[in-house]
């Protein structure tokens, strides 16, 4: 009996030790499968989560195309993409389709739960346009609405088809080119998306020529890419993103040295180049400050670099650690030098004191000043 009683205990505690194991075992696999662990992947709307749902084939085609974001230069394209269609396509117009406002907003916004509501207002809205032009086939406008609802809703082949009637009713040429070449890249045809962006010709919007450069870059016409993306920034020049895409784009092609000195959009020509000197850009002084409104008188006695721009006078003589601004002393990181007939000097400083702003994007060696 107590040989039996020994056993019973034995065989209890060996039973309580495995209970114990297991529940310990149990917990720590909760634990390194809870969602936002380190090591596991959280899936996202389109990315595989809720594929039984059939939703995603309605999801507006923005917020598919934010989930998939893998790279700063395809994070450039879709806001470039994003910017476009805002342009082109806009909101309702004149107050048509009024009760569709809410729908049209919850695809627009931001918002996650607008997001899930979306698709059932854009199928909604796709459906109600589509009856409205069977009982008026022809009307452009209602053909524009419906295109601009296939393209948010992922439908390119139904935007494309819409499209190219509209181009067959004369209407606006650009703004339906735009459109076709969103929807047109979106199925993966860069060329043809080119191709409808380039019948535009020269005077467009600074972001045409910034996607008619992206387009060139992925079909790898390089050289034509960087001049597109030239003609953008020259014509608009205050958008910064774009010079950086424009140094990307200079490295890509080769174009790594030398630095590229943009005033106002205008890329800058000089007959001595700029250099960098002890980590500063040394620039032509005449040529940057009479872009830049100002006038350059030469005092051969003193040596000196003399800038007039309006009730402001810099004073720069050659080789000194000094220069003055309206009779102020100002110190200099590097002295203006003479280097092939033309005086050098710091580019931030002379345009600082003109009143410019400067920026320096280190890929491509842009320099933008505005």
């Amino acid at each position: 009996m107590k040989r039996s009683l020994k056993a019973v205990a034995v065989q209890g505690l060996v039973l309580a030790f495995l209970v114990t194991m297991v529940g310990a075992a149990l917990a720590a696999g909760e634990e390194t499968t809870a969602p936002g662990a380190p090591d596991q992947p959280t899936l996202e709307p389109g990315d595989g989560a809720n594929a039984s749902s059939g939703a995603d084939a309605v999801v507006p085609a923005k917020h598919r195309v934010r989930q998939r974001i893998k790279n700063k230069g395809e994070e450039f394209r879709v806001r470039l993409e994003e910017r476009l269609g805002a342009e082109f396509e806009g909101e309702n117009e004149e107050g048509e389709f009024e009760d569709e406002n809410e729908d049209e907003a919850e695809f627009e916004g931001e918002n996650e739960e607008q997001a899930r509501e979306a698709p059932k207002g854009l199928s909604n809205r796709i459906a109600r346009l589509e009856a409205e032009v069977v009982k008026n086939p022809g009307d452009a406008k209602l053909l524009w609405k419906l295109a601009v609802a296939y393209r948010a809703a992922g439908e390119y082949d139904k935007a494309i088809s819409v499209l190219k009637e509209l181009q067959q009713l004369s209407t606006d040429g650009a703004k339906v080119a735009v459109a076709l070449a969103l929807c047109l890249r979106a199925k993966g045809d860069a060329e043809a998306a080119l191709t409808e962006l380039e019948q535009l010709g020269t005077t467009v919007p600074g972001a045409v020529y910034a996607y008619r450069a992206i387009l060139k870059e992925e079909l790898g016409e390089l050289e034509g890419a960087v001049g597109d993306m030239e003609d953008a920034v020259s014509t608009s020049p205050d958008e910064k993103d774009l010079y950086e895409k424009l140094g990307e784009l200079y490295e890509k092609a080769g174009k790594r040295e030398g630095v590229k000195v943009f005033i106002r959009g205008k890329k800058m020509t000089f007959d001595v180049q700029p250099v960098i000197m002890q980590g500063r850009t040394m620039v032509p002084v005449r040529a940057i400050a009479e872009a830049l409104g100002a006038q350059v008188e030469w005092d051969e006695d003193t040596r000196t670099v003399v800038v007039l721009k309006g009730d402001k006078a810099v004073l720069v003589p050659v080789g000194s650690p000094q220069a003055r601004v309206n009779g102020a002393e100002v110190a200099l990181d590097v002295p203006a030098v003479i280097v092939g007939n033309r005086t050098l000097i710091p580019l931030r400083f002379v345009s600082e004191s003109l009143g410019a702003f400067v920026d320096w994007f280190e890929t491509g060696q842009v320099v933008v000043i505005n």
